[in-house]
């Protein structure tokens, strides 16, 4: 899609000009009765679901982290983070760095 886009994307450009980040989002890009609803315990994932998290994947691999990914993580800063002061570096693989709660 974006091969599609490119020229009239660069088209747009204006130098000089100020422009802010956005997004495209795409809908209807599944093959016609394939579309299936899910939740969030489906634990069998279809594999034009695999694939379309593959694909996500190499774009951020590519691109670098975070540049796709899906809407309902947000956007925008977010103004709070995990602490992290107290994590175990390999909790599930170290049984000797788990913490000891007295």
């Amino acid at each position: 899609m974006l091969r599609a886009i490119r020229e009239e994307v660069d088209a747009l450009y204006v130098p000089g000009t100020r422009y802010r980040k956005t997004g495209i989002v795409f809908f209807g890009l599944e093959k016609p009765g394939t579309a299936r609803k899910t939740d969030l315990f489906d634990t069998t994932p279809p594999a034009e679901q695999s694939r379309l998290y593959a694909a996500v994947d190499a774009l951020n691999a590519r691109f670098g982290k975070g540049k796709v990914f899906s809407a309902a993580q947000g956007i925008g800063a977010k103004s709070w983070h995990m602490k992290r002061q107290k994590l175990s570096r390999r909790p599930t693989t170290r049984w000797d760095e788990l913490m000891t709660v007295r």
